[in-house]
């Protein structure tokens, strides 16, 4: 990736087996940041080429450092150190960040990426999970391959308990990131979701053309989320009741 930060189009798809199905596609834009290679000093020549697009600035899109990590900082250089902290992951050469941008300053991210290169090739990921209650927690890859199994310790969904595992597989090359998530309860999938992103040349004309074409508005994320639980609770799936918050913030994958 020759840019710092690079805007892709991307499609979500969701699909819940069982008894009762439910699938739905999400259109949206992502954005993938090589927050290794951002200092907070250059924060505002970075998106000199898109004028739609800022750093911890209201704008057509944007993207906000304390919305990652520990939520807690606005410099770049506190979001490289906690990530890596936690980690412990010592050797690399980069960190990308795919993560959705905010449209008109709302946003939320289900889930943000970080990708870790080394000597070209992608060594770790960390998968950093939001819920719409306020919670966050931090899935560790903790070998050098790209999937992994990790036991489920964050509440996402009111439609399924605490319980199970997910196994993910996630891939970075040039111009595409792809990543498929299975979630597994007693050797039975229960839910697939998949993201495709691909990157699209930076500047304002195609940028108002994807938010068009793909139907983006503020808080699209979060609204459609809510709708699609309302069509599960009108399917009559019963509603677990939410556990107590993990104080552990992180967790590694099982080792292969």
């Amino acid at each position: 990736m020759k840019s710092l930060i690079n805007i892709c189009n991307g499609k979500i798809i969701h699909q819940r087996l069982g008894k009762i199905k439910h699938k739905f596609i999400n259109l949206h834009l992502f954005l993938l940041i090589n927050i290794s290679k951002i200092k907070n000093s250059n924060l505002s020549s970075i998106c000199n080429n898109v004028s739609f697009l800022s750093i911890n600035k209201f704008n057509i899109l944007s993207w906000h450092i304390k919305d990652h990590g520990n939520r807690k900082n606005e410099k770049i250089e506190k979001l490289n150190e906690y990530i890596v902290k936690i980690s412990k992951i010592k050797k690399f050469d980069d960190i990308y960040l795919l993560c959705f941008p905010r449209i008109l300053n709302f946003g939320f991210n289900p889930i943000s990426i970080y990708f870790f290169s080394y000597n070209n090739k992608i060594t770790h990921t960390i998968y950093e999970v939001k819920n719409t209650f306020g919670d966050i927690h931090h899935y560790i890859t903790n070998n050098k391959i790209s999937k992994n199994k990790f036991d489920k310790k964050m509440f996402v969904s009111p439609f399924f308990k605490n319980d199970g595992h997910y196994e993910i597989l996630s891939k970075i090359r040039n111009k595409s990131v792809f990543v498929k998530i299975n979630y597994i309860v007693k050797d039975n999938i229960k839910l697939k979701a998949s993201l495709n992103a691909t990157l699209i040349e930076s500047n304002n004309i195609l940028l108002l053309s994807a938010l068009i074409k793909n139907f983006i508005f503020p808080g699209k994320v979060w609204i459609n989320i809510h709708y699609q639980a309302l069509k599960l609770f009108l399917k009559k799936i019963k509603i677990e009741k939410k556990p107590l918050e993990n104080k552990i913030k992180h967790t590694f994958a099982e080792k292969s």
